[in-house]
C-alpha cells in the first residue's frame, strides 16, 4: 500500500510545483508597460531651413547646424565659429561687448578663401571676440600709405557708411556751379564719366565744386595695390549727412612689382589732387596695358560683377542724380592723362 502511495504523492508534489512557476511568469507578463515618452524631432522654421540652404550654398567650409550654431571645417579641424547663432525664427544674431546685434544675411559674406566676413565688424582672434570695425581716415594726400582700408569694407559699402558719420564741412551754396557731365571715350577704348571738355577748366576754386576730396588711404586686393580717394557729392533735397560718397579707385599695380617705389606712389597721388580739378571715372574693369590685350581690373571687376546695373547708374549720374553711384568704388582715369582733366 505504501509503495503505491509514495508515487502518487510525488506527482501532487510536481504538480504544485509546476502551478507556482506558472503563476510567477503569468505575473512577470501582467507587468505595465515602459512610460518613456519619445520626442518628436521639431520642425524648423522656413527661415531657418533658407539661412541654412544658403550657407551651405557658399560651399563645404561653412554649415548652419539646427541648434542654431555656424560650423566651420578647414584643414585645421572643425570648430563652431563664436558669438554668432541663428534663433529659431531664423534671426541672426552676433554677440558684441555683450550685447546682441541683429544682422541680415546680405551683413554676412561667407566664401571657401576668405572665411567669414560680416559688415561693419571684426573679429578678433586673440580674444575670439567680435568688436565694431575702427576704420582709419586720413584727409592729407601726402600721407595716404598711411590710412589702409580693407577692401571688404570698399565691397559692402560699410566704409562709406562709416564716413557718413563724421562731421564734413559745410559747401558753400551761393559759390557752387554745375557743369555739365558726359561720357567721354578714350582711344575708342573705353569710356570715361567726366566734365565736358568744352567747359574747361572745369573748377579751377575749389569753393565752385559741388564735391569734396577730403580722405585719402589705400587698400589692397588680389595682390593688387589702390589708392583710395572717396569723393562727397553735393545733392540736392538730401540730408547733408547722407550726401552720396564716390570711392576711387588709383591702380597702384601688382603688390611686390615696385613695392619699395613709395615715392612712385606718392607721386601719383600728388597728379590726382594737384593736377586733377576733379575725379574722373573709368566706366570699365579693365586694364589696358600699352600693346597688350585689355585685363580685368581685379577690385573693379568685383564691384562691376556685384552692380550689374552700372551702366544705367552712370547715366543717372550724368543726368544729375549723385546718389546713384553712392557707396560705390570706381577706378579713376590714368593719373597719367590727369593733366587734361581740368
Amino acid at each position: 500500500m505504501k509503495k503505491i502511495l509514495f508515487p502518487i504523492l510525488a506527482l501532487i508534489l510536481v504538480a504544485c510545483a509546476t502551478s507556482q512557476v506558472t503563476t510567477t511568469s503569468e505575473v512577470i507578463a501582467s507587468l505595465p508597460p515602459s512610460t518613456m515618452t519619445i520626442v518628436p524631432t521639431p520642425t524648423l522654421n522656413p527661415q531657418f531651413v533658407f539661412l541654412q540652404e544658403q550657407i551651405a550654398d557658399s560651399g563645404n567650409r561653412f554649415a548652419l547646424l539646427p541648434d542654431g550654431t555656424i560650423q566651420e571645417t578647414t584643414l585645421e579641424g572643425i570648430k563652431i565659429i563664436p558669438g554668432i547663432s541663428v534663433d529659431n525664427e531664423g534671426q541672426i544674431r552676433l554677440m558684441v561687448n555683450g550685447e546682441e546685434v541683429v544682422l541680415s544675411l546680405a551683413d554676412m559674406n561667407l566664401n571657401e578663401i576668405d572665411g567669414i566676413k560680416i559688415k561693419g565688424f571684426t573679429y578678433d582672434e586673440h580674444t575670439n571676440e567680435w568688436a565694431k570695425t575702427k576704420f582709419q581716415v586720413n584727409d592729407d594726400y601726402k600721407n595716404f600709405l598711411e590710412c589702409y582700408v580693407p577692401p571688404e569694407a570698399i565691397l559692402d559699402k560699410s566704409y562709406v557708411e562709416y564716413l557718413k558719420t563724421l562731421d564734413w564741412p559745410d559747401f558753400d551754396l551761393a559759390s557752387l556751379k554745375f557743369q555739365v557731365m558726359v561720357k567721354a571715350g578714350n582711344n575708342n577704348q573705353y569710356e570715361n564719366l567726366t566734365y565736358d571738355f568744352y567747359t574747361a577748366p572745369n573748377y579751377p576754386d575749389p569753393k565752385t565744386r559741388p564735391f569734396q576730396r577730403k580722405v585719402f588711404c589705400h587698400t589692397i586686393y588680389n595682390e593688387t595695390f589702390y589708392g583710395v580717394v572717396p569723393t562727397r557729392y553735393y545733392s540736392n533735397g538730401v540730408n547733408p549727412q547722407d550726401y552720396p560718397w564716390v570711392i576711387g579707385l588709383i591702380y597702384l599695380g601688382p603688390v611686390g612689382e615696385g613695392e619699395s617705389s613709395v615715392a612712385g606712389k606718392q607721386s601719383f597721388m600728388n597728379t590726382y589732387v594737384e593736377e586733377m580739378n576733379f575725379p574722373v571715372y573709368k566706366m570699365t574693369n579693365l586694364l589696358f596695358p600699352p600693346g597688350f590685350t585689355p585685363i580685368p581690373d581685379p577690385l573693379p571687376t568685383a564691384i562691376f560683377e556685384k552692380y550689374p546695373d552700372m551702366q544705367a547708374r552712370f547715366d543717372a549720374f550724368i543726368a544729375g542724380d549723385p546718389t546713384s553711384l553712392d557707396g560705390i568704388a570706381l577706378p579713376v582715369e590714368d593719373i597719367s592723362l590727369g593733366k587734361y582733366y581740368k
